[in-house]
């Protein structure tokens, strides 16, 4: 019990680390979500046998190849993935438990999402992915307000907490952009207007481009080259969509699942 405190105040740190770099600068270093793989690492030493700990180490590392590494891609990706699978398979039957196939399962669901554009930022797959090993399952600290419930605290698992969380609380930047829009006499809840110029210099995708002199809408996107085309079409100002830096709810949001447990389960009806 004691061992999981240093464990999560080394969590919560390096996501308030890591919020401060994107809220800055939307850039982030790896080192952040390489020392919370090792944290992961250690907190399975700290709480489970050698040989199962050794085991679903060597499936992280396998992991964090493939997300660290440049050089794994195409086939050489495909098979460090299915080793990594593999090791965390074979935990999770030493020991007839669920916390590996949870980490695993949590990394192709992310994995997935990024490829889609489901998660625009690759730090925050990272951050989503080497939390899942720190907290595969809710530690026992975290039943201070919110306690998990079981099986169901396998799927509504902390990374998949922090995720709807984190979702939860970027939505309230539509009351900023419902603001910005109002005093411009409009209706919108995703985009604003904005000067060309100063879009340029700030943390947003444009939603508009020009094309053949004409205002197109388009899905946000990380064209730059749409601010030219619509300056020299004539037009002053641009549609633009905020860049929501997405590690700062995904902060807050780890706080309080570590230290007081989850709201999902009472969101999904689950009750202990």
């Amino acid at each position: 019990m004691y061992a999981q405190i240093p464990v999560a105040v080394a969590a919560i740190l390096i996501m308030v680390s890591a919020a401060a770099f994107d809220v800055r600068s939307r850039e982030v270093p790896d080192s952040h979500w390489t020392v919370m793989a090792v944290l992961g690492m250690v907190n399975l030493f700290l709480n489970h046998g050698v040989l199962y700990s050794a085991v679903c180490s060597s499936g992280y590392i396998l992991i964090c190849a493939y997300m660290f590494s440049e050089k794994v891609t195409g086939v050489r990706a495909r098979i460090v993935l299915s080793a990594a699978a593999c090791l965390l398979i074979s935990a999770s039957v030493m020991v007839s438990g669920y916390a590996a196939v949870v980490t695993l399962s949590m990394t192709a669901v992310i994995l997935l999402m990024y490829h889609s554009g489901l998660i625009r930022g690759g730090a925050d797959a990272k951050a989503l992915i080497t939390i899942s090993m720190v907290y595969p399952v809710y530690p026992e600290l975290c039943s201070t307000f919110w306690f998990p419930v079981y099986p169901a605290g396998y799927i509504l698992n902390p990374v998949f907490s922090i995720l709807l969380m984190s979702l939860l609380l970027s939505s309230l930047v539509i009351i900023d952009i419902l603001y910005r829009n109002a005093k411009r006499g409009k209706l919108g809840l995703s985009s604003y207007p904005m000067g060309i110029e100063d879009a340029r210099h700030s943390f947003v995708w444009p939603t508009e481009d020009a094309v053949d002199g004409e205002k197109v809408r388009m899905r946000a996107s990380e064209d730059t080259g749409a601010y030219d085309r619509m300056e020299a079409s004539g037009y002053g100002e641009i549609m633009v969509m905020p860049m929501i830096p997405f590690l700062l709810p995904m902060a807050v949001a780890l706080s309080v699942v570590v230290l007081f447990g989850s709201p999902v389960f009472i969101l999904f009806g689950f009750s202990s």
